[in-house]
């Protein structure tokens, strides 16, 4: 059975009844961000609840869509104007330091920043018979402290402060329905995973020049740029990487690990269309539960939310991976913490941890932000099992290269000259 976590506060935000809160996300130690469907972006201390700021209408009058972090102290919202808005904290959101805008105006339906390669990609909604990601390069606040993304030549130009910025590129022929799921490669930013309704979870490779053929200036060819194409079955709910592998749940809560390809043979016209998986199919039977919020990424793998507006809970289930491959991914029922009550009869819609207060924040269709405390035993339990997870991959690493540097030095002495 999961550990049982009893509610220790909530808060309405200040929103009015009936509103909902659907997505958090943490700006700082001690200040995290919530989207409702009152079209505000509201900030509150993480420590008491208390209120730091607000954005009435943050997308004017459409509805906004997605809720991420940027870095310290920088927050961005996308929404149905077809804008991505980037919020700095520091004074309470008055203003959106930056607004880029798709050329079409599309609903933009998803949203990832790789703040330390200096890119944010937005996903579009279905117009006409284009969905589109569209990209911008540059950096938001000041450059990285890292290298920027090497960018080929044809954008280069355009890397700049993405205060300013315009051009963009795009790619347009990879989905054929709404894209709702972008993700960078947690190690190799050039990475891009987006996934739509119409079942495909595509990788992109950024650093892929446009073929000659291609017509706009901020187009890409996306056959040209396409590193692997998964095709889940279902339409995409959630998509991205965990570790260096790939999950997707689909709106009927299907759920699967998929691995991505290393490298793209140089002769290879077509991504590669087929992956290593692991698929559980519809979870609900498994967890006992009705919905499935997200999957999260955290330091022990991941880890799958799942809820029961008829029951009054809410799961939180580690995903990790114990074996070699794709099929050593698995769900730890009995690991995990079941937040008892959740939110009533609603549906939860947003959640973040705090891993090192062993705090959770969940926001739901209540109207309430609500925080869940887990004893400190339990705590201490998780960190020392994700150090020693860390030290056993560490030491198994080394082994391996070591094996591999003995079998090679064998190999020469085996095929020495006289």
């Amino acid at each position: 059975m999961p550990h049982t976590l009893h509610a220790t506060s909530s808060t309405s935000l200040g929103t009015a009844d009936g509103t909902y809160i659907y997505a958090l996300a943490s700006a700082s130690s001690d200040i995290l961000g919530a989207t409702s469907s009152d079209n505000s972006l509201r900030l509150f201390s993480a420590s008491t609840l208390a209120a730091r700021g607000s954005v009435a209408r943050a997308h004017d009058d459409h509805s906004i869509t997605c809720l991420v972090r940027v870095g310290e102290n920088v927050l961005a919202t996308a929404g149905r104007d077809g804008c991505v808005r980037v919020w700095d904290v520091r004074d309470g959101g008055a203003k959106a330091a930056g607004v880029y805008k798709s050329e079409t105006g599309a609903s933009v339906l998803s949203l990832a920043v790789s703040e330390g390669a200096g890119v944010v990609a937005a996903g579009t909604e279905l117009v006409g018979s284009i969905a589109r990601v569209v990209i911008w390069y540059g950096y938001l606040f000041s450059p990285p402290r890292g290298p920027l993304l090497k960018v080929p030549e044809h954008i280069s130009k355009t890397y700049r402060d993405l205060r300013t910025a315009s051009v963009k590129a795009q790619y347009t022929e990879s989905h054929n329905d709404d894209i709702t799921a972008l993700s960078f490669h947690p190690t190799a930013p050039h990475l891009l995973l987006s996934g739509a309704t119409d079942a495909l979870v595509n990788i992109y490779n950024l650093l892929t020049p446009p073929s000659t053929t291609t017509t706009a200036a901020t187009d890409t060819d996306d056959d040209t740029a396409l590193h692997q194409v998964i095709n889940h079955g279902s339409s995409i709910h959630r998509a991205g990487f965990l570790g260096t592998d790939v999950y997707a749940l689909s709106h009927d809560e299907q759920l699967a690990m998929y691995a991505v390809v290393e490298e793209v043979p140089e002769d290879t016209e077509r991504a590669p269309e087929t992956a290593e998986c692991k698929q559980w199919g519809d979870v609900r039977g498994l967890l006992g539960c009705e919905y499935v919020v997200d999957v999260m990424e955290n330091s022990s793998g991941g880890v799958v939310v799942a809820g029961s507006h008829s029951g009054h809970w809410v799961d939180l289930v580690p995903l990790r991976k114990a074996g070699a491959g794709i099929e050593g991914w698995g769900m730890l029922r009995d690991e995990g913490m079941r937040l008892h009550g959740g939110h009533g009869g609603e549906v939860m819609r947003g959640v973040w941890v705090d891993e090192g207060t062993g705090t959770i924040y969940t926001a739901g269709e209540d109207g309430l932000v609500k925080v869940w405390r887990a004893p400190a035993e339990m705590v201490e339990v998780v960190e020392v099992t994700a150090k020693r997870e860390k030290r056993e991959k560490r030491e198994k690493r080394t082994k391996e290269e070591r094996r591999e540097r003995r079998e090679k030095k064998e190999a020469k002495a085996r095929f020495r000259p006289y």
